[in-house]
């Protein structure tokens, strides 16, 4: 094979998604509530979901009215124990060990070129965006390696390329030495900042800090609506965002998803249903376009 039609053979890298599920579900049953708009999107894009890394019991009880047992605990998934609201009030120790969680996800499964989330995921994404392009606003991201003994990598991920599982390997809890808290850059957006190379968590990999998505998709989303986030969007936060909105969103009210996008560089997208991922072709076809625009 000459050079020239070995060149032009060369397939061109896929977009790579990362898929952040709601309350209760995982990361099988995020692609799964995405499997047409992963027939829109079409091969050149690959998703990969996250399972949220808090795992919950949830009591399964059977038989009549008037004897009912309670057997084994069901696994269900969450990035904090607090379902469906627009707040985030006090559960500051799940949203660090979540953030701490994503960022070993982000380094051992990555790169990403945009995330997708889905109600809680969502939720959670729009706390990820400003630190991803501010990481030193919060020791998860600020630091080579956090030596906090809560930084362990979320169960594993599932790739829609495969639907396979791949297992993910949890940090060493030891200190390390490295884990001084990296100083900001002089300007909120700085590419050499994100371009040098620096140890990881991991130790043989130089992907730190972690390099913000190029746009991402949130579909319910709401808040932080918590005041220890305020200053995390005192300057813009640059990330082109795509907010689909239900005009009959019965769990979180369009008018506090709207105080969410307007945080962001945001498009906002309706549709006339619920709380839900639309599955329209309609919807479909503009979040590939908003996904191809800003990563192809």
């Amino acid at each position: 094979m000459s050079a020239a039609s070995s060149s032009s053979s060369t397939p061109t890298p896929r977009i790579r998604v990362l898929c952040l599920p709601g309350f209760g579900n995982d990361g099988s049953q995020m692609l799964g509530k995405m499997r047409k708009l992963r027939k829109v999107w079409g091969d050149d894009v690959e998703c990969v979901a996250m399972d949220p890394p808090a795992v919950f019991g949830y009591p399964s009880v059977h038989g009549s009215a008037g004897r009912q047992a309670i057997t084994r605990e069901e696994d269900f998934f969450v990035w904090w124990p607090r379902n469906y609201t627009h707040s985030f009030l006090g559960d500051y120790e799940c949203l660090d060990y979540a953030l701490r969680a994503t960022r070993s996800f982000i380094e051992e499964h990555g790169p990403f070129d945009c995330c997708i989330g889905f109600s809680q995921g969502a939720n959670f994404l729009a706390h990820l965006l400003p630190l991803l392009e501010k990481p030193w606003l919060h020791e998860a991201f600020a630091s080579p390696t956090p030596s906090s003994s809560s930084f362990l990598s979320p169960r594993s991920s599932i790739s829609a390329s495969s639907d396979s599982s791949i297992a993910s390997t949890p940090y060493s809890n030891a200190p390390s030495s490295a884990s001084t808290l990296f100083s900001p850059p002089l300007s909120p957006v700085d590419s050499d900042y994100f371009g040098r190379s620096r140890r990881s968590s991991f130790g043989e990999v130089d992907v730190f800090p972690v390099k913000p998505f190029k746009c991402a998709i949130l579909v319910g989303a709401y808040g932080p609506g918590d005041p220890i986030a305020d200053h995390w969007f005192d300057s813009p936060v640059r990330v082109p965002t795509l907010h689909l909105i239900g005009k009959n969103d019965a769990w979180i009210p369009p008018n506090h998803q709207v105080d969410t996008a307007n945080r962001f560089n945001s498009k906002v997208l309706w549709h006339i249903g619920g709380h839900f991922i639309p599955q329209s072709h309609e919807h479909h076809l503009a979040m590939r376009d908003f996904l191809f625009a800003h990563c192809k």
